[in-house]
This record gives structure tokens, C-alpha cells and sequence, in this order.
């Protein structure tokens, strides 16, 4: 897990890298904005699901013991 959030996070780093390099008028912009947006929507719903599915097995454990 903390392989990707390193790898996420320089994901947006580069991201952000070429937002300040492209005119903010330009397509790219907006097609490089909107991918970002939609990778960090999905990193969450990742996250959130990974720590339902830790706390799930939390309780079974627990209830098993």
C-alpha cells in the first residue's frame, strides 16, 4: 500500500507539473484536469473500500477469537 501512495502521489505531482506548463485555455488542460479528478475518485472509493474490508475482517476476527 505504501508503494501506491508513493506512486500516486507523484502522479500528481507530474500532473500538476503539466498544468502549470499548458495555457489554461487549452484543451490539454482540461482533459489533463478532468483525468486527475477522476484518479483521485477513484484512489478514494479504493481507500474507503480497502478500509471497510479491513474493518469486516476486523470484526470476523474478533468474533471468531
Amino acid at each position: 500500500m505504501d508503494v501506491m501512495v508513493k506512486y500516486f502521489d507523484e502522479l500528481n505531482d507530474v500532473g500538476a507539473q503539466l498544468l502549470q506548463h499548458v495555457g489554461a485555455d487549452d484543451d490539454a488542460t482540461k482533459t489533463i484536469n478532468s483525468q486527475l479528478h477522476s484518479c483521485q475518485d477513484r484512489w478514494d472509493n479504493l481507500i474507503q473500500r480497502m478500509q471497510t474490508a479491513s474493518k469486516q475482517v476486523r470484526v470476523a476476527v474478533i468474533y471468531y477469537y
